[in-house]
Order: structure tokens, then sequence, then C-alpha cells
């Protein structure tokens, strides 16, 4: 058995992250991986939202209301959009896309803003499908 909970995440080839997972397996072995599904549900916690850190609550508080309203928009249209667009590309193939600005590089850290790979279900599925594993 390959057990893996909340790493594959990040990792920055996660491709060949499963394939080692699949390699070290003897032949009815079992893999099992707990990772967020972002692109699923349409959301990047490690992705910039708004001009600055914080969420659009503590940017009202703050009185920086246009901040806020972008923050909003990017949550609620910007960021969903995208993983949409992007899971629609991942049907055709996995792609394993990578966040190569997490918002740990930028701001202050604070958990579950580390991620780099942007986890979909359905791609890592379709991935070990190719090799057979499922």
């Amino acid at each position: 058995m390959v057990f893996s909970v909340f790493v594959l995440e990040h990792t920055t080839n996660p491709a060949l992250f499963l394939n080692e997972c699949v390699r070290m397996l003897k032949k009815d072995g079992v893999l099992i991986i707990l990772c967020p599904d972002f692109m699923g549900y349409g959301r990047m916690t490690s992705q910039r939202a708004g001009v600055s850190e914080g969420n659009s609550k503590l940017k009202i508080q703050k009185k920086r209301y246009l901040d806020a309203i972008v923050t909003l928009f990017d949550n609620r249209i910007r960021i969903p959009l995208y993983c949409k667009y992007f899971s629609y590309k991942c049907h055709q193939s996995p792609k394993f896309y990578i966040n190569i600005t997490p918002t740990m590089f930028i701001d202050n850290f604070i958990p579950d803003v580390d991620a780099v790979y942007v986890t979909y279900k359905n791609e890592i599925i379709k991935h070990l499908n190719e090799l057979r594993m499922i």
C-alpha cells in the first residue's frame, strides 16, 4: 500500500510523483491519495485574490473598499472561471498545472496557502487510468 495525505498538492511534478507511487506498489497493491480538489471546487487557496493579502471582510474593516471588491470578484468569478477553463483542458489529457506564484512567496505564511500543484481529481484519475492503475 502507498498512502499519501496532503502531499500531492505540494509537488512540482505531480505526474512523476504518481508514477513513482504506482511503481512502488506490488501487483495487487493499493494506492490511497488524500488531497484537495482545487479545480473541481473552483478554488485555489494559494492564489492571490485582490491586490493585497487578506479576505474581503478584513479589507472592508481596514476601509480598503476597492481591494475588497476586487477580492470578491477574484474569489467568485475570476478564479472559478480559470478553474473551469483549466479543468476543461485537463479532460483532453492530464496537464498538471502548477501555480508558480503561490501566495507564500509574496505574503506572510499562513496554513493552506503553500500548494503549488492545482489538484484536480478527474485529472489524477485519468492519469492513473493511463497507467492502468484504476
